[in-house]
């Protein structure tokens, strides 16, 4: 039988189903890709580290807010004193600095949307790791538009006076627009401080010298801006993809 015209057209493939499948080879490549260069970025941080060279990629230099310029570090180091950074003093979770394995030490700012950015990521990872790794965190403000740049890290260190640093840690970075005044006491009351002792200690700002000291750390080891962060001393800037984070940190605790 000799078939229709309309039949024979009507058996031809659409220009639809073509374009979906060019889209769909399109988006499987881009993903092979984005794969493909997040596993050479973690190659290559690790590999800079195991050889001890300073690791600052042109790639993450938008994953940092610097400081003002009165606290740039007067130079670019590769490692920093740990008897310097690695303080005792500071908040910090994990086993004590003798039997750590690994001590990480974060330089951070309540402003900083990038320290925002891995906060909470970094500090879930670093539980995974038991009394293996130790990890510690230090003031950097960078914020010199802020009102009062230190205040919310004097607030965090009057709520860790009771007990409560870490749950007060992250509602300044859960609700970092909202860091004045009023702003600090209200958080001092969702995480159930002692309301009073927490504003005598704000309004005596008790903790300005230890600010200071993390500044002058800071600086003194080439800090340039937040988020930074040394792993046994060596030092990595900016906020890296969480995968980056892990391969350093399972390749130093080997």
């Amino acid at each position: 039988m000799i078939e229709s015209y309309r039949d024979v057209n009507r058996r031809k493939p659409g220009i639809g189903p073509v374009i979906g499948s060019i889209v769909g080879w399109a988006v499987f490549f881009l993903v092979l890709a984005s794969i493909a260069y997040i596993g050479y970025l973690t190659w290559y941080y690790y590999d800079k580290i195991r050889r001890g060279e300073y690791l600052d990629l042109p790639q993450f230099a938008t994953k940092m807010t610097e400081a003002s310029p009165e606290n740039q570090a007067p130079f670019a180091a590769a490692y920093a004193d740990r008897t310097a950074i690695e303080d005792q003093t500071s908040p910090a979770f994990g086993p004590a600095p003798a039997s750590a394995k690994l001590v990480v030490v974060e330089f951070g700012d309540y402003h900083c949307p990038y320290s925002k950015e891995v906060t909470s990521v970094f500090r879930e990872m670093m539980a995974t790791y038991g009394d293996r790794a130790r990890f510690i965190y230090r003031d950097f403000p960078t914020d010199s538009t802020a009102a009062d740049p230190i205040e919310a890290a004097l607030a965090a260190r009057c709520a860790g006076e009771q007990g409560k640093f870490w749950p007060y840690h992250d509602k300044l970075y859960a609700f970092q627009d909202r860091l004045t005044t009023t702003d600090l006491s209200g958080y001092a009351s969702q995480v159930n401080l002692d309301l009073e002792r927490f504003e005598k200690c704000l309004q005596e700002r008790r903790f300005e010298s230890a600010v200071a000291a993390d500044i002058q750390a800071a600086r003194a080891s080439g800090v340039i801006g937040t988020p930074t962060f040394f792993f046994n001393g060596i030092k990595v800037a900016g906020a890296l993809p969480r995968q980056a984070f892990e391969t350093i940190i399972n390749k130093l605790l080997q």
